[in-house]
């Protein structure tokens, strides 16, 4: 069947494709990827079984959740981590529930934070909320590795002085910046790179959910770029699909090398093999030549 408006044509498929996006929940497509396919609980947490399956445990009983360090490179879940530890806490709405304080401490990285902020909401007992039965309060603290040494160690006799009602997450990338003093007062969880499996396979999902085509090759490509991290995936899939000239355009590898500003493999190749094999300022003709028909910068 089609409906005609004009010189407008459409398809029952069109029709149908139209409601999809007017019933999708709103804001949702205003998001950027990594926040729109952020994991919303522990189950979507990819590639860290052994670090889930503890932080299960402790969630059976509550009242055995320890401070907890979650430390590793950036992207491979340790935020989302803790506010899944947050949502099976509180909640899928526990932003608003007054439970928990969550501080980016690249921002607010002084001592002046620990003794106005995070002392005030530790020393208030929190009430238990409609639906809430955990018997204390959260304070995430992401970044902690930009902390001044004074502000860890003011810090320290925070997590002391009020654990019966108070449980920290401390999230670093390096937990050689946080102080022996904190590490010791929690139970350190070091998140890996994601497996490359798990990176392909959300390729895959997040083509099928945004109805792009994504090629082979380039799939391997993102993957490879991204190291393990999957917000640079996200933003490197967001920002390939943005340069399509139309949607049924698939992505190639030539595109994502394009966006990254990154040397494709055959441009490594010919720059190591002008190096070994080349004279000197003939290799070093043949690397800038390279350099400019590619607009990289390969130093």
């Amino acid at each position: 069947m089609m409906a005609v408006d004009g010189d407008i044509t459409m398809t029952d498929a069109d029709i149908r494709k139209g409601k999809e996006r007017i019933d999708a929940p709103p804001g949702d497509e205003l998001l950027p990827w990594v926040e729109k396919y952020r994991p919303a609980d522990l189950e979507q947490v990819l590639s860290q079984p052994d670090i889930i399956a503890t932080v299960r445990r402790f969630l059976q009983d509550r009242r055995l959740l320890p401070h907890l360090l979650l430390y590793g490179p950036p992207g491979t879940g340790k935020t989302s981590t803790a506010g899944a530890i947050c949502a099976a806490l509180y909640g899928p709405r526990w932003r608003t529930t007054g439970q928990v304080l969550d501080l980016n401490a690249s921002d607010e990285r002084g001592i002046d934070v620990v003794r106005d902020q995070i002392k005030l909401f530790a020393e208030t007992k929190g009430l238990e909320a409609a639906g809430i039965a955990a018997p204390f309060k959260i304070v995430v603290l992401d970044e902690a590795d930009a902390m001044t040494s004074a502000a860890q160690n003011a810090l320290r006799r925070v997590m002391e002085r009020y654990v019966r009602h108070v449980r920290f997450i401390i999230i670093c990338n390096y937990a050689s910046q946080i102080i022996p003093a904190l590490q010791s007062r929690c139970t350190r969880f070091r998140f890996r790179p994601l497996a490359g499996d798990a990176l392909a396979a959300k390729v895959a999902e997040v083509a099928r959910s945004e109805g792009i085509v994504v090629e082979d090759g380039a799939r391997d490509a993102v993957c490879s770029l991204a190291r393990g991290d999957m917000r640079r995936i996200l933003n490197v899939l967001q920002a390939a699909a943005a340069a399509l000239p139309s949607p049924s355009t698939p992505i190639s590898a030539a595109l994502i090398y394009a966006v990254t500003a990154s040397p494709r493999p055959q441009d490594l190749d010919a720059a190591f093999s002008a190096l070994l094999s080349d004279t000197p300022p003939d290799a070093l003709r043949r690397v800038r030549m390279i350099m400019e028909e590619r607009a990289l910068a390969l130093g």
